[in-house]
C-alpha cells in the first residue's frame, strides 16, 4: 500500500489492490466445498474493493499498521464464517456487500479520495519504500 499510495491517491490505490485481491481469490470458485464457490464472483470482487478502501482507511489512520489492517481482515472473515451471511441465502450476502460498499463510499465522500483523511498528508506517517 505505501508503494501504491506513493504513486496514486488512496482511492485509486485501494481500487487497484481490491481488484487484485478479488482476482487472487478466483481459484476458490473452482473448489466445490469452498464458501466462495456458492457466491457470485462479481459481488465478491465488489466486496473486496470496498474492504480494500476500508482497510486503506484503517492503515492510513494507524500510521501504517499492518497488524491492525490484518486484524480487521480477520475480524471480517470470522464474522462472515460464524454468521448466516455465507449460509447459502444470497440475500444476506448482498446485504453485506451493500453495507460494506456504503461504508466505503462514506469514507471516500467524507474524507476525500486523496488520503482518506481531513489531514493534508498522511503518506509521511506510513512506511515508505524507495
Amino acid at each position: 500500500m505505501p508503494r501504491l499510495q506513493s504513486r496514486y491517491s488512496a482511492l485509486n490505490a485501494s481500487l487497484i489492490l481490491g481488484i487484485l485481491w478479488g482476482i487472487w481469490h478466483l481459484p476458490l470458485w473452482f473448489i466445490p466445498d469452498s464458501f466462495q464457490s456458492t457466491l457470485p464472483f462479481g459481488g465478491f470482487v465488489l466486496a473486496t474493493v470496498a474492504m480494500s478502501i476500508i482497510t486503506t482507511w484503517v492503515f492510513n489512520h494507524t500510521h501504517g499498521s499492518v497488524l491492525l489492517a490484518a486484524i480487521l481482515h480477520a475480524a471480517t472473515d470470522v464474522t462472515l464464517a460464524y454468521s448466516n451471511v455465507l449460509s447459502g441465502d444470497l440475500r444476506l450476502f448482498w446485504i453485506f456487500v451493500v453495507l460494506q460498499s456504503v461504508f466505503a463510499i462514506f469514507i471516500v465522500i467524507t474524507l476525500g479520495a486523496e488520503h482518506f483523511s481531513k489531514n493534508s498528508d498522511l503518506r509521511g506517517t506510513t512506511v515508505e519504500y524507495e
